[in-house]
């Protein structure tokens, strides 16, 4: 018999079940078995709730038609090596009875080709996820009891703070450098300064932004000071809070969503996103690039060439409307006897009785759901995209642009006019009715 040996370890620091313990074991009963061993796969800081298709050394060796008929036996050291999910532990054995292949595990002493090696590694795997499950509780609660503490756990912190290691725990603590400036800055504000000149100001000093990366914006200064545990004295931070509010430009909302988003594209290769705001009872829109410094495009000015270009380039295009058939789905069903398969009684005499006529009800309807999938003609309207266009609200000018993999590239704008470059993509290339 040819053997798969597959080791996984959550942490690389977990001695106990190294890695190199795990090939010991895995090679010395493949020996004693008298099989072949293939090879053994890998898989290091691998949680047991990732499923064993998904890992990047045991899954190829799962999915992959080659890999799956180059081995006969799965042999893993220790069941919760494999899995710690009862669900994947499930999914796993129909598919080795399904491929006519077994499993063994070492340290339990298991051999799933036999009722009691099925029975026994079903508790086991039924153990594995509860204990996962409670190791997950207990991070929550240690979290939980760090905070109440004032202990820091890691993850973001506000701008003015700084880590610190205390004894065998992290705290947060005042960073003379960071406040300095975080004072500075509300004492520009409150002195009338505008946050856009004071971005600028911090871009020119190449000082850091909060998180390390990218460029200061409005909403970058605007965010230090909404937080929650800002560290700025109270009176300070009730100021700058307001002044902030005085400043604060609203934003105007419309019923209609822009006609190029996630299509038109910025010179530096990012998508444009939408800007409108009012003053002064007049109302402003652009496409604007939060990832570079390119000037912003007037909405009107952009979403009118691209009209024009789409009657002109794609005017005598005809357009299609796309017809799905849908297939029958068993989901529900399939979902219901997963649920059944997963309350059955395992002390029960009838049980492995029970699992296998549960077992081939879904592969019945998995077999069904396979056989009748969704199908999707297309038919010609009749209709040019010259006629179609000018008849599209902006929303249903955007999803028509998405359906025939149009792509607004390189846009920018010269002077009083934008230019772009338009290309379409996609398996399709058709304009399809939205």
């Amino acid at each position: 018999m040819k053997d798969l040996g597959a080791t996984r370890l959550s942490r690389r620091t977990d001695e106990s079940t190294s890695i190199e313990r795990q090939r010991e074991q895995v090679t010395l009963t493949s020996r004693v078995r008298g099989d072949v061993l293939v090879t053994i796969t890998e898989d290091t800081d691998i949680s047991g709730g990732i499923s064993p298709f998904e890992r990047d050394g045991l899954g190829p060796w799962l999915t992959d038609p080659d890999k799956i008929a180059r081995w006969d036996c799965l042999v893993v050291p220790k069941l919760d090596r494999l899995t710690r999910s009862l669900r994947d532990f499930d999914e796993l054995v129909e598919w080795l009875d399904r491929n006519g292949k077994t499993l063994v595990s070492v340290s339990e002493s298991l051999d799933l080709s036999t009722p009691t090696g099925r029975m026994s590694a079903n508790m086991l795997a039924l153990f594995a996820q509860f204990e996962r499950e409670r190791i997950a509780e207990r991070r929550r609660e240690r979290a939980e009891d760090d905070r109440a503490r004032g202990w820091w756990g890691g993850g973001g912190f506000n701008y003015g703070m700084r880590p610190v290691k205390v004894n065998d725990h992290w705290e947060l603590e005042t960073d003379p450098t960071t406040y300095a400036r975080l004072e500075d800055i509300a004492r520009s504000i409150i002195a009338g300064r505008s946050v856009t000149s004071i971005a600028n100001h911090l871009n020119a000093a190449s000082v850091p932004t909060p998180r390390g990366r990218g460029q200061w914006r409005q909403n970058t200064i605007r965010d230090m000071f909404a937080h929650e545990k800002c560290p700025l004295d109270p009176d300070l931070l009730v100021r700058v809070t307001e002044a902030l509010d005085k400043t604060k430009t609203p934003w105007t909302k419309r019923a209609d969503a822009s006609e190029l988003l996630n299509i038109a594209y910025c010179t530096c290769g990012e998508g444009l996103k939408s800007k409108r705001y009012q003053s002064k009872g007049r109302l402003y829109e652009y496409y604007d690039c939060y990832a570079c410094s390119a000037r912003r495009i007037p909405m009107k000015d952009l979403e009118d060439a691209v009209d024009d270009h789409i009657w002109l380039e794609f005017g005598k295009e005809p357009v299609w409307r796309k017809i799905v058939t849908h297939g029958k789905s068993h989901a529900t069903q399939i979902g219901m006897i997963e649920r059944k398969i997963r309350a059955l009684d395992l002390d029960a005499d009838d049980y492995l009785d029970q699992l296998a006529e549960l077992r081939a009800e879904r592969k019945r309807l998995q077999d069904a759901e396979r056989k009748q999938p969704d199908k999707t003609d297309y038919e010609d309207t009749g209709l040019k995209v010259a006629d179609y266009w000018p008849t599209l609200s902006r929303e249903a000018k955007r999803q028509f642009l998405l359906n025939a993999g149009i792509k607004v590239l390189d846009a920018k704008r010269d002077g009083q006019s934008v230019s772009f470059i338009v290309r379409q993509s996609g398996s399709i290339a058709r304009f399809i009715a939205s």
